[in-house]
């Protein structure tokens, strides 16, 4: 079994009894939750940031059309969590360790057009939050 995504650090099996359309992991020292579904690669777990932002486009047949409504939902859920967000979709699309095409069931977009919309969703983001005088490493 992989590693956790963001710390390197054990993941630790955490599947209730009464699932049985995958494995469910946390990572024992940050607590990042993944999912482990049958033919497809581990992933994010539904509630991890990237899902919360890419959920948006599950029946969208292109990224443009939802995009400031879903960059607005984003800034809603507060400066936590867009931070939270702005640090993991830059480490993912730095160093790209799952398909994020499998965290969510989408029916038109692939991962090409997913990433494609998480860098722009990033640089939308972090101008938001260095303009309202925010630091992010």
């Amino acid at each position: 079994m992989s590693n956790c995504f963001r710390c390197n650090s054990a993941l630790i099996d955490n599947t209730p009894d009464d699932v049985e359309s995958g494995t469910f992991y946390k990572c024992s020292q940050c607590e990042s939750e993944y999912i482990k579904r049958p033919g497809k690669s581990l992933c994010d777990r539904w509630g991890m940031p990237i899902t919360v932002a890419l959920y948006g486009l599950i029946l969208a047949n292109n990224t443009e059309d939802n995009f400031e409504h879903i960059y607005d939902q984003m800034l809603r859920k507060g400066v936590g969590f867009v931070a939270t967000l702005i640090i993991h979709i830059k480490f993912e699309i730095k160093s790209p360790k799952q398909n994020v095409s499998d965290m969510l069931d989408f029916h038109y977009l692939d991962e090409v057009a997913l990433r494609g919309f998480l860098v722009e969703l990033n640089v939308k983001l972090l101008q938001w939050y260095n303009a309202n005088r925010y630091e992010i490493e």
